[in-house]
């Protein structure tokens, strides 16, 4: 009789937990997961960087990133549009990355044109947020 009672708790408990594949985003994860964490108070940032054949800065009039559940348009500033640089994520919108990570495509448009259109995918390390795709450059023939 003990038996059949623990086993019919445990079913109770594994028929609680949540799915492989429900949608939690990785900072709740990290809220309910009770887990001790040293984290530097440092604001993270994702840059991508925009270049042409030759390695010179690519500039942009305005660029936008955009996931599932995440839109975000930006107008860059001079120092951005001169050095290629632009900050396609922050730890700010780290509530918007699902555990295990998200894709967001990042468009960048020059006189309304679109000369740029890559996905990256972005993870959350219960800390910051980190670029997990492999290349932060893009390289255009323009």
């Amino acid at each position: 009789m003990t038996i059949i009672v623990a086993l019919v708790a445990v079913l109770i408990c594994i028929s609680c937990t949540e799915d492989e594949g429900s949608e939690i985003s990785a900072v709740d994860r990290c809220r309910y997961d009770n887990q001790p964490r040293l984290c530097t108070s440092n604001l993270a940032f994702i840059p991508i960087y925009l270049k042409d054949q030759d390695s010179n800065p690519i500039a942009l009039d305005h660029f936008s990133v955009n996931g599932d559940n995440y839109y975000d348009e930006n107008i860059p500033s001079e120092t951005d549009r001169n050095s290629g640089r632009y900050i396609i994520f922050s730890d700010n919108d780290a509530q918007f990355i699902e555990v295990g990570g998200s894709k967001f495509l990042f468009k960048g448009m020059v006189s309304d044109k679109v000369i740029v259109n890559e996905t990256y995918t972005v993870g959350y390390n219960c800390c910051h947020v980190f670029l997990l795709s492999e290349n932060d450059t893009v390289r255009l023939n323009i």
